[in-house]
């Protein structure tokens, strides 16, 4: 049983309770609207990866146990990352900006949704 007269910080609940469906779904709303920077789609391109997490110049060095830094360049570095970790390296296609399947990422899942809201009602 609910008290209608209960009190959250100012508002009473079923004013609250508005407001939070409204901001949930103004929040779903927005999810297909992201923005796309190609500077940093230059930068994340030129830097080391392994299994599509950045790395550091030196922690490559000590993944490859390699002690002569100077010798190698960015591209040989990578070739030989992906070579230790067995990655087919796949650059994403500038024409449609997306990625090809990659062996290095797992596919994300959804969390299962108990289909309640804050409130114990259904979800719109």
């Amino acid at each position: 049983m609910v008290k209608t007269d209960m009190r959250i910080g100012g508002l009473t609940l079923a004013e609250r309770q508005t407001k939070v469906l409204r901001f949930l779904h103004k929040k779903k709303n927005r999810l297909g609207k992201k923005f796309h920077y190609p500077s940093r789609q230059v930068v994340a391109s030129g830097r080391l990866r392994v299994k599509g997490r950045f790395i550091k110049k030196e922690e490559a060095f000590e993944m490859l146990d390699i002690v002569d830094h100077n010798v190698l360049s960015r591209a040989e570095i990578q070739t030989m990352l992906n070579e230790r970790f067995h990655v087919d390296a796949q650059p994403k296609d500038p024409k449609t900006k997306s990625a090809k399947a990659s062996p290095i990422r797992a596919p994300i899942r959804e969390k299962p949704s108990k289909g309640l809201s804050f409130f114990g009602q259904q979800h719109l």
